[in-house]
């Protein structure tokens, strides 16, 4: 259903960014200053398995389930957002979006599968004004990145009083694998370490919980024991098999799972295991904000 928010049909970007450029194809530029740890072919890749993967499909259908629970005050800055699945989903499920992709091949399929505002450039690059952002997005993106308490302070500066951040990473170290390697990964995370590093840069977490709670254990098996025997190096096709279910039990015990997980976070309620987590987190107020 759609989200039960105010959006806007057209959103002007000289209200929130002042380094910005309006190019070919309808995209803003910038000078990009990209930190983050992804492979080359990384966008190239995504795109092939976003069209048929399980993976992709759930991580949207928990967004929004979320996104729908606690609504954002303004547009819904995606930051990271590649090649724009994410950002086209919530946007058709009536959130205006913005895409922010510092990598010009993301931004551009991002622009060609319709997504209507696509920035490409990093966000300090961008030009941002201080809490001018009411929502931003970070799916799957703060574990490619090294400092990750020092960006997640950015992102706290550019976000409004009680601005909210939607942020989904991997999870639990002793699944790291060579999956990670090549992913350019830089630590998995546990509910304990993601709220301390968001705390620690500002943040509340409002809801924080596991998802894909089926996937731990194949992971375990079928990533992270290999790896750690030396028997399994990734590389693209493996993960696309990796993101296709071709089994018909299987997949249909994926899809039980998937609509109770999406049910479960829609209630509110907080999961215990999972291969990835899912957190929504306020700006924290001030002493000052506190005394007023």
């Amino acid at each position: 259903p759609p989200i039960a928010i105010m959006t806007e049909k057209s959103f002007d970007m000289s209200r929130v960014a002042q380094g910005l450029t309006l190019g070919e194809g309808g995209i803003w530029y910038g000078q990009s200053s990209n930190d983050l740890h992804y492979p080359d072919d990384g966008h190239e890749t995504t795109e092939d398995l976003e069209r048929d993967s399980f993976w992709y499909r759930h991580r949207l259908r928990c967004l929004v389930a979320l996104v729908q629970r606690f609504p954002p005050d303004g547009p819904f800055f995606d930051v990271g957002g590649g090649t724009g699945y994410m950002a086209k989903g919530l946007q058709d499920a009536g959130l205006t979006t913005v895409l922010v992709e510092p990598g010009r091949r993301g931004a551009q399929s991002a622009a060609k599968r319709g997504v209507a505002q696509v920035v490409c450039t990093s966000v300090d690059e961008a030009g941002f004004s201080d809490k001018s952002l009411a929502s931003i997005g970070l799916f799957d993106v703060l574990e490619h990145v090294d400092e990750d308490r020092q960006f997640l302070g950015l992102l706290h500066r550019k976000l409004t009083p009680g601005g909210r951040l939607f942020i989904t990473v991997p999870s639990y170290s002793w699944l790291w694998s060579s999956h990670d390697d090549y992913m350019g990964h830089q630590r998995r995370y546990t509910k304990k370490t993601l709220a301390a590093v968001l705390h620690s840069a500002g943040f509340q977490p409002e809801y924080l919980s596991y998802f894909f709670s089926l996937l731990p254990l194949p992971i375990w098996m079928l990533r992270a024991l290999p790896s750690r025997l030396g028997l399994r190096r990734h590389h693209h096709d493996t993960r696309k098999n990796d993101h296709q279910v071709k089994n018909s039990v299987l997949s249909k015990l994926i899809d039980w799972s998937r609509k109770w997980e999406a049910g479960a976070m829609s209630r509110g309620r907080s999961l215990p295991l999972g291969a990835s987590l899912v957190c929504v987190a306020r700006v924290r107020p001030t002493d000052d904000e506190l005394d007023t």
